[in-house]
């Protein structure tokens, strides 16, 4: 679990045609940010956001809370990204965990921060993509499966 303040957010629009076949169009990292010993976990994305803006890195409470959720909404919204896609990445970022915990919609069984004392799971049943998820030292990678 990362804190939004520390979290960046990397990403290829579902539409994006990438040269470089690492990170496929649709898919999406969250992770620390990236200091000068450390290799780029973001290489192969076209997209970054989150605590990659400065300014992300001073908000507090309900300020960062809502950004957290703006970025959720760009993504699914803007850049077409399946929400499943993009709720498997954001479980790692606490504020987001929180939000949909206090909204009764917590992660389901299997997802990180499941709690049974919290409901879950998704309101609709509808089909999710399969996924693959990639650690890449303290990040995650989750890509749509083609």
């Amino acid at each position: 679990m990362i804190k939004a303040k520390d979290a960046m957010i990397a990403w290829n629009g579902a539409d994006s045609r990438l040269a470089d076949p690492s990170s496929p169009p649709g898919s999406v990292a969250v992770g620390p940010l990236i200091n000068a010993h450390e290799s780029d976990w973001t290489r192969g994305y076209l997209y970054s956001g989150g605590a990659a803006h400065t300014n992300r890195r001073t908000m507090t409470g309900a300020e960062q809370r809502f950004q957290v959720m703006r970025d959720w909404y760009e993504l699914v919204y803007g850049y077409g990204l399946h929400p499943f896609v993009v709720h498997t990445a954001f479980l790692r970022i606490d504020e987001y965990q929180e939000i949909i915990k206090e909204m009764g919609m917590g992660p389901d069984r299997g997802e990180l921060g499941h709690d049974p004392e919290v409901g879950y799971g998704r309101a609709g049943d509808f089909p999710v993509p399969e996924i693959d998820i990639n650690h890449i030292g303290q990040s995650v990678h989750v890509w749509p499966r083609a």
